[in-house]
């Protein structure tokens, strides 16, 4: 499709950031305001990913299927941690951090090909919830 790779980690970004919300259920202002700081709308319009109203375009859609296709190819171990950490803050932006959100996580961490023993203490280094394991959210989920 001939996208960069800022195009294809900002619609990565986007597409876990819309799996984060559904987990969440309740987007709060200050996690609208803090997207938009992320991801002003006149970016997202410039990029070709959103419409003028906010609406999700079919460019935004064929970016995040050629990212999952091409990000853990060609991401190193750090700048996939440095992905993962972005889509972390994204999901702690309302302050709170839940098992559906770390389900979420959990998938974006597979998605990259980041090990679970990797995302574990990844989620401990950040205080996350006690005994939010990949095997936990696995149970969780099953």
């Amino acid at each position: 499709m001939g996208f960069d790779q800022e195009e294809l980690e900002l619609a990565f970004q986007l597409h876990v950031m819309d799996m984060l919300v559904q987990a969440d259920l309740v987007t709060t202002q200050a996690e609208r305001d803090h997207m938009e700081r992320l991801f002003p709308l006149v970016t997202l319009i410039q990029r070709g990913f959103s419409e003028a109203d906010g609406t999700r375009t079919e460019r935004l859609q064929d970016a995040a299927v050629e990212a999952l296709e091409v990000l853990p190819r060609t991401l190193d171990p750090r700048q996939k941690l440095d992905l993962l950490n972005a889509c972390y803050q994204l999901a702690i932006s309302d302050r709170s951090f839940g098992m559906g959100e770390g389900g979420v996580l959990l998938m974006t961490a597979r998605l990259l090909g980041i090990p679970d023993a990797t995302f574990d203490d990844f989620v401990d280094r950040r205080g996350g919830p006690p005994g939010m394991t990949a095997a936990q959210l696995d149970r969780e989920d099953g």
